[in-house]
């Protein structure tokens, strides 16, 4: 039975709303201890995919592939020859490296431009970036096309290999979210091209069969879509073996319930976007918000209420 207290928290909750939305007077913002937000030194995984860059168009060989990601990319494109019946780019296209060479533009600026072959019909991309210091064209910056050798090095360096899944936002085939689990071990069985934003995607297969993929990007830092903020090179479960085996299985699907310690809400949720403190009759509070409208309430470092309000 719920103490007087108790129901006065919950309805100040619901109906005593402030600024932050958290039903909690008095909040103040505190910032994360740096236990709880440290940096720290690159992490293998981070250094995993390192070796893997972009290369510009004077050490291209004559037939290097690229692959439309986009139909939009003829939009940046001159069709400089066209022998089949439309001079459209579709997602899938291949297309292969002619030739490169240096225009001037309408303001004299010198730039290069690379030519492309698909099936006969020629294709020139104009790089816009004239007279900068590295006046080249990196295989990774045209627009809408995705450099099929970056492809198959990744997939070189991940394919076969076992990993556990650091994110429960998984993707289907088509890169659209779906809902996963994280840190369970899963298998890379292939790695193709992407889209536009996020150029390569890592199919995988969990122990059970169930297929899922992550769509990575190289050029992010601190991005969700980077492989160490995907995968891990070892076990998480063997770092937290206090945490019950009931409390994990809600950690790995991302949820939380009361009683959760705030480690693992962290782990399970990761690092609220804001942080304060609140009070009501009785108790002080902690308070974690969440971009997603959740937040948690804390007494002494344990989980005692949830809410979620619209965003």
């Amino acid at each position: 039975m719920l103490s007087i207290g108790g129901v006065l928290f919950m309805l100040m909750s619901m109906t005593l709303l402030t600024s932050c939305f958290t039903g909690i007077e008095g909040t103040k913002a505190i910032t994360m201890s740096k236990g709880e937000a440290k940096e720290s030194l690159p992490t293998p995984e981070e250094r995993y995919l390192m070796d893997i860059n972009s290369t510009p168009e004077k050490d291209w060989p004559v037939g290097k592939e690229f692959v439309v990601a986009d139909s939009k990319a003829v939009l940046l494109m001159d069709a400089r020859k066209i022998v089949s019946s439309s001079a459209e780019l579709v997602a899938g296209d291949t297309l292969r490296y002619i030739e490169s060479r240096y225009i001037t533009l309408p303001d004299g600026r010198k730039t290069p431009a690379v030519s492309f072959d698909r099936a006969g019909d020629v294709f020139e991309y104009t790089s816009r970036n004239g007279n900068r210091n590295i006046p080249h064209i990196l295989s990774d910056e045209i627009p809408g096309v995705i450099d099929l050798e970056m492809v198959n090095r990744i997939s070189d360096k991940l394919k076969g290999n076992r990993y556990w899944t650091l994110s429960k936002l998984w993707d289907d085939a088509n890169g659209n979210r779906t809902e996963g689990k994280k840190f369970i071990p899963v298998t890379i069985t292939d790695v193709r091209s992407g889209n536009m934003i996020f150029p390569y995607l890592i199919e995988f297969v969990t122990d059970d069969g169930l297929k899922g993929y992550y769509a990575l990007r190289l050029d992010a830092k601190k991005d969700s879509h980077t492989f160490s903020n995907m995968f891990s090179f070892s076990d998480p479960r063997k770092l937290y073996n206090g945490i019950s085996d009931q409390t994990w299985q809600l950690i790995c699907s991302g949820e939380v319930k009361s009683g959760m310690t705030k480690d693992e809400v962290r782990i399970s949720k990761g690092l609220p976007s804001d942080v304060r403190t609140g009070h009501d009759y009785s108790r002080a509070l902690l308070l974690w918000n969440y971009p997603d409208g959740m937040v948690l309430y804390f007494e002494d470092g344990i989980l005692t209420g949830i809410n979620t309000y619209p965003n």
